[in-house]
């Protein structure tokens, strides 16, 4: 698991423009268990939406953004209210130990998912590309 201290200097070398496209899914990943996905449910989910990105092309090309057709697709199978307010609770446990650690990067990034101006659920398809990118890893 990514500490939060590695994913803020790693920041170090790029735009603070990129940050949360870069450190989002690392951050996130991080809070699986916080979420409570059963581990069945989840590999299912994760298999018909590989399924649906190997079915669209290269895999790889479908899984790595937030709005790609298998991140939606996972997102919207795995998506209820309490978990989405699970991660919700989760970003800003993390945020306060970012702010508390003086980790200023991790903590902007953390910000930016626990209150995204344009977009309320980025944070979860964020959440479910990583996990997706991690199960696909896995395999």
């Amino acid at each position: 698991m990514t500490e939060l201290r590695d994913i803020d200097l790693a920041l170090v070398s790029y735009p603070e423009s990129e940050w949360a496209a870069l450190a989002g899914p690392p951050l996130l990943a991080r809070m699986r268990d916080s979420v409570g996905i059963d581990e069945d449910e989840l590999r299912g989910a994760v298999r018909r939406s590989l399924l649906l990105a190997a079915a669209a092309g290269d895999p790889n090309d479908a899984i790595g953004a937030a709005d790609a057709r298998a991140v939606t697709a996972l997102s919207e199978e795995l998506a209820s209210g309490e978990r989405r307010r699970a991660l919700a609770d989760a970003i800003r446990s993390d945020l306060a130990r970012a702010t508390g650690a003086h980790l200023p990067r991790a903590a902007a990034v953390l910000r930016e998912l626990a209150a995204p101006e344009e977009d309320p659920f980025l944070a979860w398809r964020l959440f479910c590309s990583a996990l997706l990118a991690a199960s696909a890893l896995e395999e």
